[in-house]
């Protein structure tokens, strides 16, 4: 949580010393992205920059890592599709990486997919899985029925959605917010 604080008093310098900026004597520095935690800079930059970030990391063989720079020409977002080669090193890179949350690289891919959200579907995969983590989020499933509610999706064990979800279920729990003295507010 550094970058933004950070960010911030480049920015309070940047406010003020507007003529040591035009002097040269404090660097011109481009904010997009900074002030919203930095989720995007320049949509080009991060999308063709994910090719060598995961060859500099070892998620992707070296072999595909030159191909794909070598048939793409370093550029790995609108490709031409009668470019095949390129086209199927991008594919490799896909099947590759299809698993890793891109945002958070030392975690895991995390999100629901869209067509698991219902009741029955989470069931049954709970129900059918060997992996204890499941296993648990199934007791959690039956211990609270709004987990079920369409459109929140049920996030795995372990990751950062998983307790959200949780501190969702159990703010909005009515139990919880009378024992709280919470209060319905109206809007005028």
């Amino acid at each position: 949580m550094i970058v933004p604080v950070v960010a911030e008093e480049i920015a309070k310098v940047a406010c003020y010393d507007t003529a040591g900026i035009e002097a040269g004597s404090i660097p011109e520095i481009n904010f997009k992205g900074y002030l919203l935690r930095n989720p995007s800079t320049d949509i080009n930059i991060d999308a063709n920059s994910r090719v060598p970030f995961a060859h500099r990391l070892a998620l992707i063989p070296d072999e595909l890592y030159k191909s794909a720079k070598k048939s793409c020409r370093g550029l790995y977002t609108g490709i031409n599709q009668s470019n095949k080669q390129c086209a199927m090193d991008l594919q490799a890179f896909s099947v590759c990486t299809e698993k890793l949350n891109f945002e958070l690289i030392l975690e895991p891919q995390c999100r629901p997919s869209s067509d698991s959200n219902s009741k029955d579907h989470q069931k049954n995969l709970l129900e059918s899985s060997e992996d204890s983590q499941f296993k648990l989020n199934l007791i959690h499933l039956s211990l609270f029925p709004k987990l079920q509610e369409p459109g929140l999706g049920f996030p795995k064990f372990g990751c950062r959605d998983y307790k959200n979800l949780l501190i969702h279920v159990w703010a909005n729990d009515d139990n919880v917010q009378k024992a709280l003295h919470v209060h319905n507010v109206r809007e005028c």
